[in-house]
């Protein structure tokens, strides 16, 4: 189990009541403005509000109660035991401001065997932020794949 400070700094819900609140919020009356506020801090300000607009709309198509589900499900999943396990090529990505911390995608890339990370400035939606350089990156990481594979 971690610690409380643990929980903190790689954004895990330390607790139940503290991740059914966050869902009671999003499938209630304040939901969707909630859902607007945190969506538009997961880019940074340059990213075009018309852009985080249509991400938002796209979003609020999910009835609200089915995102509370969604919300509880991820916040309560635990891989930590299952990311040794993987045995494929894995190209860790992540935004080096997302509200995870830019120490998440580092340290789940050192519990996966032979895993590659690429952090960038962004905040979490790295593929649309910064699209040639995450498309570039992957590709690149597939080749090399691809190449070993040879």
């Amino acid at each position: 189990m971690w610690s409380e400070a643990e929980c903190r700094r790689y954004w895990a819900s330390s607790g139940g009541d503290e991740a059914l609140a966050l869902a009671a919020t999003i499938a209630g009356r304040e939901g969707e403005q909630m859902l607007r506020n945190f969506l538009a801090s997961m880019f940074t300000p340059e990213f075009p509000k018309a852009d985080i607009a249509r991400v938002t709309e796209g979003s609020l198509k999910m009835p609200r109660s089915a995102a509370a589900k969604l919300l509880l499900s991820v916040m309560q999943a635990d891989f930590r035991d299952v990311l040794p396990l993987i045995q494929r090529p894995t190209l860790c990505i992540g935004g080096k401001e997302s509200h995870l911390g830019p120490e998440v995608m580092p340290w789940i890339t050192s519990q996966i065997p032979g895993a590659k990370v690429a952090m960038f400035d962004t905040r979490h939606f790295v593929h649309l932020e910064k699209p040639a350089e995450f498309n570039a990156t992957a590709c690149t990481f597939l080749k090399e794949v691809d190449a070993a594979s040879q």
